[in-house]
């Protein structure tokens, strides 16, 4: 859907302006964001969530570290990026339990102002509605040749099912052209 190319332009207009942003591959099922800036998918949030021993604030330190070692573009360093690790079980139960939140806790606690996930499609995932609930926003992200009514009744009933309010939409695929109003000559106005 271009789900992943939107989730980094906005990490990297985040990062632009200023802030620090964590950007997270939470799409453990088909993950694309770690091809991205040449990382391997592992280690990654799987490995931050499911590791035994050890707090996931101490998980997400030495996965901070590990990456710190693999980065060679200078952006890298002003964005982190988490890849997504290898999934360990249901995905669901995994993004479903306490280690989320004290993800998110732990990103805090380093200084991250923004984390973006990079996350599954939203209809039909158990994994993406669980998530859409533990987050503080949701954008989605469509390509507007597959975006058919359907699907959109289906993602509207989604939404108000799970309380969520999304924050917008970014149509991904839309062809610019100029509108035929802005092609016709102004019409001037006339005094009598």
């Amino acid at each position: 859907e271009g789900k992943t190319r939107a989730a980094i332009g906005l990490a990297r207009a985040l990062v632009r302006s200023g802030h620090k942003a964590l950007l997270v591959s939470a799409d453990v099922r088909w993950p694309t964001l770690h091809r991205e800036f040449g990382l391997a998918v592992q280690p990654g949030l799987t490995d931050v969530l499911s590791a035994p021993g050890g707090t996931v604030k101490s998980n997400l330190e030495r996965l901070r570290m590990t990456l710190s070692r693999q980065r060679t573009d200078a952006e890298q360093g002003l964005l982190e990026v988490i890849p997504s690790g290898v999934p360990q079980g249901e995905p669901a139960q995994l993004f479903n339990g306490p280690a989320l939140k004290a993800f998110f806790a732990a990103a805090g606690e380093a200084g991250f102002e923004y984390v973006i996930l990079d996350g599954p499609p939203i209809i039909g995932l158990a994994d993406s509605q669980i998530l859409a609930q533990r987050v503080d926003a949701v954008l989605v992200v469509s390509r507007i040749d597959r975006l058919d009514v359907d699907t959109a009744i289906d993602l509207r009933e989604t939404f108000e099912r799970l309380k969520i309010e999304p924050l917008g939409i970014v149509a991904v695929g839309v062809r610019a052209t100029m509108s035929p109003y802005f092609l016709r000559p102004r019409a001037t106005s006339v005094e009598a």
